[in-house]
């Protein structure tokens, strides 16, 4: 099983000025995803992600604010048959 990823980030400053991205990933497996997200995603809210699908968190810095929208889909052998959250390696969830 695979993870799918995606990110859309939206940045403010002190000063107000505002940016936006959108990042696609799709990782090996569920382990690998959390070791890049776990610098600003606790064990307890990547368990509720994983579970859910998709989240808003909101992460601040020193001179910005992050907001996040993160979804994940489980992908078994046919990308198509993708599924919220992640699923075990039964594929349910």
């Amino acid at each position: 099983m695979k993870l799918f990823t995606r990110v859309t980030t939206v940045s403010e400053t002190n000063e107000g000025l505002q940016q936006a991205r959108i990042n696609v990933f799709i990782y090996d497996n569920e382990e690998i995803a959390y070791e890049y997200f776990k610098e600003w995603l606790s064990g307890s809210d990547w368990a509720k992600q994983r579970m859910l699908g998709e989240g808003f968190y909101t992460v601040k810095k020193d001179d910005y604010t992050n907001t996040i929208f993160l979804e994940t889909r489980c992908i078994r052998d046919n990308p198509m048959d993708a599924k919220p959250g992640c699923c075990d390696d039964n594929g349910d969830r």
